[in-house]
């Protein structure tokens, strides 16, 4: 066995060798002497590419570092033995290059794949009724359901519903400082366009460098969907809601394919958090069953306005409760909804 590696690598080197000789005598014109500059140069060249191709051909990749590397980086097994292999076993450099290799040819597929359809992906939902009374809500498309469950594509999506989140924020306090009557803060609503979400920043670059990075890995498109933020009154509670047959929670995001963002405002002093923070988890379930497209029928301002009664949230028979309507829910439990909002996977 010995033998037979042995005999492998002189074929190796040998091969190598030829090529080598092939690649200088290309270099060199005819007419040039070996004192000659342009032959010095070449000399140099070949030497420096000679000893490269020599000391990557004998190095053993450790199993330990490739494993930890795949993790880290989401690449396949030969694009890191070959990260590792040409940085002689180097973890950081190893990574560092992989990561040039995956914002390189992140945005040579990028351009290539932008015209395929993306309608598959996954909704990502973050509530936080804690610090800022604020909700977010995004949608990240890509081609196929084997990506959409992919881990490198889940982190993806939480990475942009945070970036959205920390948007949020950024402008709830810039708000406050302006606002003269301090911390106090009414309903709003904020639609993020796609060319908004590119240019959100992360720790790891803007949204759009890190979307084509994971084209880069992943080879298929992906598009940045929609995204939609939410903050209300202090008094206000938010309940929210995923579903489909892939739903996972990571980073403080709920993952799936449907999404429920529901504000409900407490109409009597009895009523505490906890109570209303339960109730709109129930109705954010609802939302996403039910499919209601406004909350009450005085909020079309117009009678005609194309909805039927199937369509109106406090009209529908109760999901988890067929004897009430949501509206005779709301009137018993003392709350009233502020907002809502639901988003399909693919489906606007």
């Amino acid at each position: 066995m010995a033998s037979m590696l042995l005999c492998c690598r002189r074929a190796r080197f040998s091969f190598s060798s030829r090529i080598l000789s092939k690649t200088f005598t290309s270099l060199t014109p005819s007419h040039c002497s070996p004192g000659d500059k342009f032959h010095s140069s070449s000399v140099k060249i070949i030497s420096n590419l000679h000893l490269r191709l020599c000391s990557t051909a004998n190095v053993k990749t450790d199993k330990n570092l490739l494993s930890k590397l795949r993790k880290s980086t989401g690449f396949g097994f030969s694009k890191c033995r070959e990260a590792l292999v040409l940085n002689n076993n180097d973890y950081s450099a190893a990574e560092a290059w992989l990561h040039e290799q995956a914002e390189k040819e992140g945005w040579a597929k990028a351009t290539k794949l932008q015209g395929r359809a993306a309608s598959e992906g996954l909704v990502s939902v973050m509530v936080d009724n804690e610090d800022t009374n604020l909700a977010a809500m995004v949608e990240v498309n890509c081609e196929t359901d084997f990506v959409a469950r992919s881990d490198m594509f889940v982190d993806l999506i939480t990475m942009v519903t945070h970036a959205a989140v920390g948007h949020r924020k950024a402008v709830v306090e810039q708000n406050r400082k302006l606002n003269m009557f301090g911390d106090s803060s009414v309903h709003l609503r904020e639609v993020l366009l796609t060319h908004d979400l590119r240019d959100l920043k992360t720790k790891n670059g803007t949204l759009e460098e890190l979307v084509a990075k994971t084209i880069g890995k992943l080879g298929e498109n992906i598009k940045l969907g929609r995204a939609i933020t939410m903050t209300t009154e202090s008094d206000n509670v938010f309940g929210s809601y995923v579903h489909g047959p892939f739903v996972k929670n990571i980073n403080n995001c709920s993952v799936g394919k449907f999404g429920a963002i529901v504000a409900l405002k407490p109409l009597r002093t009895d009523v505490n958090n906890e109570q209303i923070s339960a109730l709109s988890s129930r109705l954010a379930q609802h939302i996403v069953g039910m499919n209601p497209k406004v909350i009450s029928k005085s909020a079309t301002d117009k009678p005609n306005e194309g909805f039927d009664e199937s369509d109106v949230l406090v009209e529908q028979e109760y999901l988890l409760d067929g004897s009430l309507t949501v509206g005779e829910l709301l009137e018993r439990e003392g709350v009233k909804v502020v907002d809502f909002v639901r988003y399909e996977c693919g489906v606007i």
